[in-house]
């Protein structure tokens, strides 16, 4: 496209006029910069007046960047200053997210989590991550960043879901939760250190619950069993007086069982040795 050029008060400083836009009552005017780059001559554009360009504007870039070849301090071109605000930009957007780390709480990262789980898991599962969180994990990191949750704070939180009385289990849940926004957290570029879960031992899981028969249950089991399975109803009777697993009831033979002193012989037990069942009279 050819165009003509305007020379302007400031040697080095030219525009030339837009074809039909206007910039107020005249038409908008682009601006460029000419001068000599160790020996030749270069010229670099800066853009419209209708963007901000004027020519005491375009005349004070000119004269930051000659000052700065003269003194070797600085950008030489618009090239390399676009280029160093450009790098500026970078490691300030580098630096705000380094300082976001180091500032994201825990729970905001569990919000980020939960909100993703919900696309991922069972609404049921979700719903008990959420309670989970709430009734134990959030009173003890609530105002910590996660970059500061140690294997010591986790440790807290075992102490502090235990004194409360929960389960082993819903302990193992928990930090196997804690564990899972940390998994979270790397993956999404939110903490760059190693889980702290890794480091802590899950504690021993017995969830097994003693539940008794009273007399009256058992009677009314044996009469049930009786209407099915004579046999069945025998073995359930060898069980509950006798002390007998299924296993041992199974392999038992009459040469096992003295009924004279109301005993059965009981082989190959799980301790591997033999032991001795007394019999009652029913």
């Amino acid at each position: 496209m050819s165009v003509k050029w305007n020379k302007t008060k400031t040697p080095g400083v030219r525009y030339y006029y837009h074809k039909t836009r206007k910039n107020g009552v005249r038409r908008d005017r682009y601006f460029t910069i000419r001068y000599r780059l160790e020996g030749k001559a270069k010229e670099e554009a800066l853009g419209w007046e209708s963007q901000g360009w004027t020519e005491r504007k375009a005349a004070a870039r000119l004269n930051e960047l000659k000052e700065n070849q003269r003194t070797g301090v600085g950008a030489k071109t618009l090239e390399e200053k676009r280029k160093i605000a450009l790098e500026k930009e970078k490691l300030k957007r580098e630096d705000e997210a380094k300082k976001e780390k180091e500032l994201i709480s825990f729970s905001s990262v569990f919000k980020r989590y939960s909100e993703l789980s919900y696309q991922d898991k069972a609404a049921r599962t979700c719903k008990n991550e959420t309670v989970l969180y709430k009734n134990w994990i959030e009173p003890v990191f609530i105002t910590i960043s996660i970059k500061d949750i140690s294997p010591f704070l986790i440790e807290k939180l075992k102490k502090y879901m235990s004194d409360n009385h929960k389960s082993p289990k819903t302990i193992s849940h928990a930090l196997a939760l804690v564990g899972q926004v940390f998994n979270y957290a790397k993956a999404h570029d939110l903490y760059d250190g190693e889980n702290p879960t890794a480091k802590v031992k899950k504690p021993t899981e017995d969830n097994r619950r003693s539940r008794f028969l009273s007399q009256e249950e058992a009677e009314a089991l044996l009469e049930e069993l009786a209407k099915a399975s004579s046999s069945l109803r025998d073995m359930a009777l060898l069980s509950l007086h006798c002390g007998l697993r299924a296993g041992e009831i199974f392999n038992l033979t009459w040469s096992d069982v003295d009924l004279r002193n109301g005993s059965i012989l009981i082989k190959d037990t799980k301790s591997g040795r033999n032991r001795n069942a007394v019999m009652t009279s029913d």
